[in-house]
């Protein structure tokens, strides 16, 4: 039973960092291409 339980929490934990290194991914290729486009704005 506490081997069942440690991996799964050791399951929920990989997701959770899965989940936020994907954010991060998102947030900055959606960063470089919104100041991109701000910058092609200003020519």
């Amino acid at each position: 039973m506490k081997t069942q339980l440690t991996k799964r929490s050791r399951q929920i934990r990989n997701v959770w960092h899965f989940f936020h290194a994907l954010t991060l991914v998102i947030k900055v290729v959606c960063g470089n291409t919104a100041l991109r486009c701000s910058l092609l704005k200003l020519r």
